[in-house]
């Protein structure tokens, strides 16, 4: 866990310098899957966790999330994992729906 911690400090260091806002803190998650990924190759690692990070950030922008801060956020508190992620920013975004549509009391 100490190796781990240490790489994920690193990387969200290094990921904090790219343009356009950084990448985020990394999860631990995260640096376990390319550090395995990368046979304790740390450097290797470090580079699958930032381009993993990046592809992510990508898809979730393609998916009409713009905004950088709520993604990040999002894959943060889900590990990284891209789909809770996303049910989690999509849960947000029909939340105002979600309420009209329980609080009407006629229908449509």
């Amino acid at each position: 866990p100490g190796v781990l911690e240490g790489m994920a400090e690193l990387a969200t260091q290094r990921g904090n310098v790219e343009p356009g806002g950084g990448l985020g803190a990394i999860t631990l998650q995260e640096v376990q899957t390319s550090w395995v990924a990368s046979r304790g190759d740390v450097d290797d690692a470090i580079s699958r966790c930032l381009s993993a990070r990046r592809s992510k950030v990508r898809e979730l922008k393609s998916l009409g999330f713009e905004q950088r801060g709520p993604a990040l956020q999002a894959l943060y508190e889900n590990n990284g994992d891209l789909w809770r992620a996303l049910v989690q920013l999509q849960r947000v975004r029909l939340a105002p729906f979600h309420q009209r549509l329980w609080e009407s009391e006629d229908p449509p």
